[in-house]
């Protein structure tokens, strides 16, 4: 899934790592689980996390940076997901002009998911895990 944050609406920390984009809106995307049953409500969701700058119209920007130094891209949209053997592959869109795909390693993408409450106050050890 993705938010959209205003520059009033930011996480703790992203102030400063979102500068470039201080007053505009910036992207974020998070991971969620749902159940594999009735009634397939969410389990689990993953921090907030953004795509770093690497398109072909934000290598200036990305030039700039100091060393060390990481930015997200001003707009990004993830459009898919796919399970390829141990990866999770994202697809997603750059500035509304590129494409690219982000390869991620399953094991990465389950460990950043946190159980949410629910109804049946269901454990993720509870969950069989791909």
């Amino acid at each position: 899934l993705q938010r959209i944050r205003s520059p009033f609406d930011q996480a703790p920390g992203d102030l400063s790592r979102f500068r470039r984009q201080a007053k505009s809106r910036t992207y974020h995307q998070f991971f969620y689980m749902l159940r594999d049953s009735e009634p397939f409500d969410v389990v689990a969701v993953s921090p907030e996390w953004c795509i770093t700058i690497n398109g072909h119209f934000s290598k200036h920007w990305a030039e700039v940076l100091a060393p060390g130094e990481e930015a997200c891209e001003s707009i990004q949209f993830v459009a898919g997901l796919a399970l390829r053997d141990t990866e999770v592959v994202v697809s997603y869109g750059i500035n509304d002009c590129e494409s690219d795909l982000l390869p991620l390693a399953l094991g990465e993408v389950l460990a950043m998911l946190r159980p949410v409450r629910s109804d049946a106050n269901i454990s993720l050890d509870d969950l069989e895990m791909i």
